[in-house]
């Protein structure tokens, strides 16, 4: 028996939640308020993210949840010193570089911005999946609940970094071409909808995540319901491709960390 003998094959319902949320969180590059396009994208991100903990029956708190959904740097990585350095100084200037060149050019050139929107799309349904899969694999059933203070479960950031390993190592086209034909062909209503989450982004309580990320799936589910139907179609005609993302991550899993 192997690995994947173990963890529950993706129905439609699974992966069409994943989609869902990969399709939102691509548009949040099309959100034209710096910093509120990130902050929208990782909202959906941990969203998401809870819900496949939640699915796989494992009790995570929620700063857990957000080191599996974004990844976690310490301030202080490389001691003190370098750590405030990064603090002070280095963060601050690239923040400011991000939001003169990336945030701001990637508004007024449309063609790069659905780059990045195919690409934030790509990445996020990738790192899903496989977590998911990892999930269902029980490699972190045994991590118990903890907040900060408390210090991070080696095994939290061990699948992390496997997830993310294995992500960028894959050729993603499969996926990229089915993202890029759907942002480009239906434009008009991704920029709509698009709109209509900086509406909610702006009136709602940034404080509120919980109702705030509910009515930006409301509002996603009304507006590209059908093109998500559509999407998780095309994904699940991509069974040999998805077979091997769980394949090579299993093939991470088992290796020394």
């Amino acid at each position: 028996m192997t690995m994947s003998d173990l963890a529950p094959q993706p129905r439609t319902k699974d992966l069409r939640k994943l989609v869902s949320y990969s399709l939102l969180t691509g548009l949040c590059p099309l959100i034209p308020i710096p910093v509120l396009d990130d902050w929208a994208r990782d909202l959906l991100r941990r969203r998401l993210v809870a819900g496949l903990v939640s699915d796989a029956g494992v009790d995570l708190g929620d700063f857990q949840v957000k080191v599996l959904a974004c990844g976690y740097v310490p301030p202080t990585a490389g001691g003190c010193a370098l750590g405030c350095l990064r603090l002070l100084v280095v963060k601050p200037l690239t923040f400011l570089i991000a939001v003169i060149f990336r945030k701001i050019m990637r508004k007024i050139l449309f063609f790069l911005t659905i780059k990045d929107a195919v690409a934030t799309f790509s990445r996020t349904f990738h790192e899903a999946y496989l977590l998911r899969h990892a999930l269902g694999l029980g490699v972190l059933a045994e991590v118990p609940h903890t907040v900060p203070p408390a210090p991070i479960d080696p095994r939290l950031l061990a699948v992390r970094a496997t997830v993310e390993a294995v992500s960028r190592a894959t050729d993603t086209r499969p996926v990229t071409t089915l993202a890029r034909s759907l942002f480009t062909g239906s434009r008009r209503l991704l920029m709509r909808t698009a709109r209509a989450m900086t509406r909610l982004l702006r009136r709602g309580r940034r404080d509120d995540e919980e109702r705030l990320g509910e009515r930006l799936e409301r509002e996603g589910e009304e507006r590209l319901g059908g093109l998500i139907d559509e999407l998780t179609a095309d994904l699940e005609a991509q069974g040999g491709y998805l077979e091997t993302l769980e394949a090579r991550l299993e093939q991470r899993l088992v290796a020394p960390v």
